[in-house]
């Protein structure tokens, strides 16, 4: 698997299940974000920057969407 793949991956993991509590899985969220940029850094330094914005982007709609 590359790492764009990965960071793919990890992205897909912030989606939020909104019928469960505000706080439920709070932690493990806050996790997925840190690896999203730890993922997302890896790649920028590798050059691959290119596609690092698309799935940050992605991901801030994530994070906003799972705010609301």
């Amino acid at each position: 698997m590359s790492k764009e793949t990965d960071l793919g991956v990890l992205v897909d993991g912030l989606r939020r299940d909104r019928r469960r509590g505000p706080h439920a899985g709070h932690r493990a969220y806050a996790d997925t974000a840190w690896s999203v940029h730890g993922a997302a850094e890896e790649m920028v330094e590798r050059g691959e920057a290119g596609e690092a914005v698309r799935q940050l982007r992605k991901a801030v709609d994530r994070g906003t969407r799972a705010l609301m």
